[in-house]
């Protein structure tokens, strides 16, 4: 999808997927000084040179002001230009190329002098309105239907605010306009403003600021202070012109500036000069355009400009004004057609186009400011687009932008707080980025968020960015810390709205900064998705999509001829199954998974490979349905249920199958709380090897039901310290060992350790959920194993120590990737190297 950015200058330039096959060197890469400085250059354009730029060709001789180059000299530069007529050397340097020579040949080496700032063509802007009958008289409906009367009930603004009109002048003596100008500035003649052969000025400022004086009609902000700009003749606007009027209108600390006039050509001077505007903390504000198309008009066009869209109010129902301009840049809307307001003459008229609208929304601006003496140009933007009225489908829409602007909403309308904000275009509020997926939201206009990334190995990574909303154009950047500076290393944008963004790209050692932002510095509530994958060495993994396909293939892993017996139990946290292990050892079977009310597909397909014929149930019937033993027992399989009254009386229930099993008395249990489940599941596979019931214990007391059977017992073992498993418990039971760490990572590993357990092999597991551990430990007791516990995305210090001392051969992860991450796999791998 071709993009009509800057003018007709970057089509397609960037419309490919970026892939690096090595890791790119510092002296290849761009260098970032800032990343305040960086928004500044991605604004301008210079991130990417020779694309960014003005394309001369592209702005024919028509559209330039009697062939004059503007000229801007780096400071304390001094160049002759002998060749070229001198128009005006100050403030700005106008040059005039004679006929004879090639305009285009003669700019591109102006351009090229050294010393020379910048150099663009004195572009033609044409005022944004179409011609009306000047006769119609008085009606400002348009400013009911969009609660104006409301809103003035708030505020009509304050002398305080002012908003700089750059246009083709203003009637000072009109009485309407009474009291609510400054003295302004004429471009031409460098003194105030004194008249307007065109009329269109006077009558975008009526629709601004016009009197409350019940003499003719009302503007919008009528309250508040107009700095009249003339910026051009009687036909047209100049970019000499522009330039200082927006001098003018900074060094005068207007508030808003109103810009009811473009051109189809990108001016980059103009456009750094309203950047500079912007950034001083001044709302921009520019009609779209009247010519029907979706190209857009700048300085409309500009991501940092509000691209006011029209309206038609005329009719019951108001609509989008065929005429107005579309396109991916309009922000808001506001009515367009039959807008009454101050004429030239001294009298009023009617005019239509979107030079009208965007006045409207000025003012509404001007309001808010009033309001809110502390709103930079981004609140503003973002309170005129939340508070619209979406006449048209979605968030934003091409036509209207995010609607049509509604005062009375605007003036009610707050800012978001970003406390949950999980990231910000600062180093030093970076979100955090590893593998895998998040989500967040662009929250305001201009927003962008920077994540960052250390890469724990050098290998291919990819970084995919979606968002769903149709008016977000998302862009993705790579930036590399190396040698303590950063730098730009990959930059994506090939695709328009709505469509995801991918870059492949070689990752070395070290950290990265992920850029996210819309192109055209759009917000939307709805959120994007970033994800990051890499191809990284890795531990072995069993694995499956979910618990209950990873349940299956450890069964596979360990049962590959098959088994006569199956452990069924819940795939979400009930307790129930804690105490299965050493049952399903005893038995020599697999441990799978259901869901409460129905057996899964690949588990069902599970139990036909193994070729069982006979099922354990593990749990009641809150745990595991009725409905589920019933199609399990329609399979022709034997069924048993092995549940108690609640997760101790189970593990006891589960005690007493294991003796029947072991035709004998039992002689020694693991006890373990049955609030923890990870105590109870690092001890399973010793537990399981050396069959020993794991009995669940209350923090306090222990049941009537395990009391009688611990009483039966000549040696007991405890898992956990005393908040899990209080010393009052402990003293109840018989010759009483207890393995306890400062967490369920290191009580793991003193259970390892104090119980002697081999290391030559080792399984890793989370910590922080059962099903993977429960049904791997079964496993691991077969292979004589112990399970170590591992956060999802770090290897907690106690097992970082544990490793490098038991240096084993091999070690194997139980679960996926959203369980134990890819950066955690590749560092268990990198103890096997050791």
């Amino acid at each position: 999808m071709n993009k009509n950015r800057l003018g007709f200058l970057i089509l397609t330039i960037l419309s490919f997927t970026l892939m690096s096959a090595v890791p790119i060197s510092a002296e290849a890469m761009r260098k970032i000084d800032s990343f305040d400085k960086e928004i500044e250059a991605i604004r301008l354009g210079e991130k990417h040179k020779g694309v960014y730029v003005q394309s001369i060709k592209k702005v024919p001789m028509t559209a330039i002001h009697d062939r004059q180059v503007v000229v801007q000299l780096t400071p304390g530069t001094s160049l002759d230009f002998p060749d070229y007529e001198e128009v005006q050397a100050d403030p700005l340097l106008l040059l005039r190329i004679p006929v004879q020579l090639d305009y285009h040949q003669e700019l591109r080496r102006i351009q090229s002098m050294e010393g020379v700032e910048s150099a663009s063509p004195n572009i033609i802007y044409t005022p944004m309105y179409k011609p009306s009958d000047a006769y119609y008289r008085s009606y400002q409906d348009y400013l009911k239907k969009i609660g104006m009367e409301q809103a003035w009930d708030v505020t009509k603004g304050t002398k305080e605010v002012s908003v700089a009109v750059i246009d083709s002048g203003v009637l000072p003596s009109h009485e309407d306009l009474q009291g609510r100008l400054t003295a302004g500035f004429d471009a031409f003649t460098n003194g105030p403003v004194r008249s307007d052969g065109a009329g269109h000025g006077t009558h975008v400022t009526g629709i601004l600021a016009a009197n409350t004086n019940s003499r003719g009609g009302i503007g919008v902000a009528p309250g508040i202070r107009v700095i009249p700009i003339k910026a051009g003749d009687d036909r047209s606007v100049y970019t000499s012109a522009v330039l200082r009027g927006i001098d003018y209108a900074v060094d005068n600390h207007a508030d808003v500036i109103n810009m009811s006039f473009g051109s189809f050509y990108n001016d980059p001077a103009v456009q750094e000069k309203l950047l500079e505007a912007y950034d001083a903390g001044i709302t921009l504000v520019a009609a779209s355009g009247n010519e029907e198309t979706n190209v857009p008009a700048y300085p409309a066009g500009y991501p940092w400009v509000i691209a006011v869209g029209a309206t038609d109010t005329t009719s019951s129902s108001p609509r989008h004004a065929p005429f107005s301009n579309i396109g991916s840049h309009i922000d808001v809307a506001a009515p367009g057609v039959d807008i009454f307001s101050t004429s030239y003459d001294g009298t009023y008229g009617v005019g239509s186009g979107t030079s009208y609208s965007a006045p409207i929304v000025s003012g509404l601006a001007a309001l808010l400011i009033s309001k809110h003496r502390d709103w930079k140009p981004a609140d503003v933007e973002y309170a005129l687009q939340a508070s619209s009225d979406q006449l048209l489908r979605g968030e934003s829409n091409e036509q209207l932008g995010f609607g049509q602007v509604n005062g009375t909403a605007a003036l009610r309308t707050g800012l978001k707080s970003l406390e949950e904000d999980s990231s910000a275009w600062d180093l030093s509020k970076t979100g955090p980025l590893q593998i895998g997926s998040l989500s967040e939201s662009l929250n305001y206009p201009s927003d962008r968020d920077l994540y960052k990334w250390n890469a724990e190995a050098p290998g291919q990574a990819s970084l995919r960015l979606h968002h769903p909303a149709g008016h977000i154009d998302p862009v993705l950047v790579v930036y590399r810390e190396m040698n303590g500076s950063i730098y730009e290393q990959d930059y994506i944008d090939e695709h328009g709205q709505g469509i995801a963004e991918t870059l492949t790209f070689q990752a070395g050692e070290g950290t990265y900064y992920i850029g996210v932002y819309d192109y055209y510095e759009n917000w939307s509530a709805q959120p994007y998705t970033l994800t990051l994958d890499q191809e990284l060495p890795q531990a072995e993994r069993i694995s499956g999509t979910d618990r209950f396909e990873t349940a299956v293939e450890i069964s596979k892993q360990g049962w590959q001829d098959g088994a006569g017996s199956v452990l069924i139990a819940t795939g979400f946290d009930f307790p129930d199954a804690l105490s299965a292990s050493p049952l399903a050892y005893q038995l020599d079977a697999p441990i799978l998974l259901t869901r409460p009310d129905r057996l899964g597909t690949e588990t069902k397909r599970e139990i036909g490979r193994l070729g069982a014929s006979s099922v354990y149930i593990i749990g009641g019937i809150n745990a595991v349905s009725a409905n589920v033993e019933k199609e399990i027992r329609s399979q022709g399989l034997q069924v048993t249920r092995v549940a108690g009254g609640d997760r101790y009386e189970t593990s006891v229930e589960i005690a007493e199958e294991l003796k029947l099993l072991l035709g004998r008395s039992l002689t020694s249990a693991v006890v373990s709380s049955g609030r923890n489940f990870p105590d109870a599941l690092a001890s399973a596979p010793y537990a399981a090897r050396h069959s020993l019931p794991i009995l669940l214990t209350k923090e306090k007391t222990l049941s009537p039901e395990v009391k009688e059977i611990t009483d039966t017992l000549q040696e007991t073992i405890v898992i956990g310290g005393t908040g899990v498993v209080n010393d009052s418990v402990v003293r109840m039971l018989p010759n009483p060992v207890r393995y306890a760490g400062e967490n369920r990572f290191d009580t793991a590993v003193r259970f390892i350790e104090g119980t002697g357990m081999e290391a030559d092999g080792i399984y890793a597991a989370t910590g922080f959920q059962f099903a993977d551990a429960l049904t791997g430990s079964v496993l691991a007791a077969k292979e004589l194993k112990p399970i170590v516990l591992v956060r999802h995305d770090r290897i907690p210090p106690e097992v970082i120590t544990f490793l490098n001392g038991a240096s084993p051969e091999v070690i194997s992860i139980l679960g996926g990737t959203a369980a134990i991450s890819k950066e955690v796999g590749y560092h268990l791998r990198k103890f096997l190297d050791q």
